[in-house]
């Protein structure tokens, strides 16, 4: 199993910049808050931690001059990710561990940082892992933060009206991702909070013929194509829980100041992806 996951992230790195793109990560405006906001955290040999194996964190810890953790289970994600980083930093420490139970000290850490880390947390375990953010944290500790919503007005009431969006839209691996996306938000529910990739193949499964997707738009048969053949093999099974905006800031609130909000322009999903600067309570 391992050296399958190991395979599947090693794919996925092969393929992060031809793929990948805001919101699915940081974008050049939210990388530059992180480093914006790292550079104010003043004190003698700072540490930080990385939530998971996002390459432009690491690369932010280690460029700002903090110590450098990062934690997370999968070590064929921390593995792949690493040959993504531009600054490789020799002193990093791997911490190989659940991020709700795990062997890290309280109040160790100056900083700790995420990216779209609350969507990968199982719904009855959120509150539970604030805490342990705020554990680890010392007394004035900081949590970086960037959010992943969905709107509480959804912005299609038919697929219909989806697709004739995408139509009028040039095909590109950035509006694939794009459509992913906005079929996530298309049949999330605030039953289960499932920004599921498996339903977006129920939908696309749905809109494709035998020979393939035969819309009149040219583009659009390019985007679900790409669709397809890529964000549906390899991470079909891949689930998300997205929360409303205001739901999950209150969640913050209970353990966190709220500093300061960002939100990028250089993406068309700034508004979804707003960027946090909290200080532990």
């Amino acid at each position: 199993m391992m050296y399958e996951t190991t395979l599947i992230w090693q794919q996925i790195a092969k393929t992060w910049e031809e793929y990948f793109s805001p919101p699915s990560r940081p974008s050049k405006d939210e990388v530059l808050q992180y480093n914006k906001w790292l550079k104010g955290i003043k004190g003698k040999n700072l540490k930080g931690l990385v939530l998971g194996a996002t390459p432009e964190l690491r690369d932010a810890l280690f460029e700002n001059g903090f110590e450098s953790y990062l934690i997370d289970i999968n070590m064929g994600m921390i593995m792949a990710m690493g040959g993504l980083l531009k600054n490789p930093n020799p002193q990093e420490v791997i911490v190989k561990s659940n991020w709700l139970n795990n062997p890290l000290q309280d109040k160790y850490f100056d900083v700790i940082l995420g990216d779209a880390v609350m969507p990968n947390v199982l719904w009855e375990k959120r509150e539970e892992f604030l805490k342990e953010i705020k554990r680890m944290l010392k007394p004035k500790g900081y949590f970086l933060n960037r959010a992943f919503y969905v709107p509480e007005k959804k912005p299609y009431k038919k697929i219909e009206e989806l697709l004739e969006s995408f139509a009028n839209k040039k095909a590109s691996n950035k509006t694939a991702l794009e459509m992913v996306f906005e079929i996530q938000i298309f049949t999330h529910t605030n039953k289960d909070y499932q920004g599921s990739n498996e339903k977006v193949y129920e939908v696309v499964e749905k809109l494709r013929g035998k020979d393939g997707f035969n819309y009149k738009s040219k583009e659009l048969n390019k985007t679900l194509d790409i669709v397809w053949n890529y964000w549906l093999t390899t991470a079909r099974k891949k689930v998300w829980l997205y929360n409303y905006q205001k739901q999950e800031e209150a969640e913050y609130k209970k353990y966190f100041k709220i500093i300061k909000r960002f939100n990028a322009t250089d993406h068309p999903y700034g508004k979804l992806t707003s960027m946090y600067l909290m200080q532990r309570k």
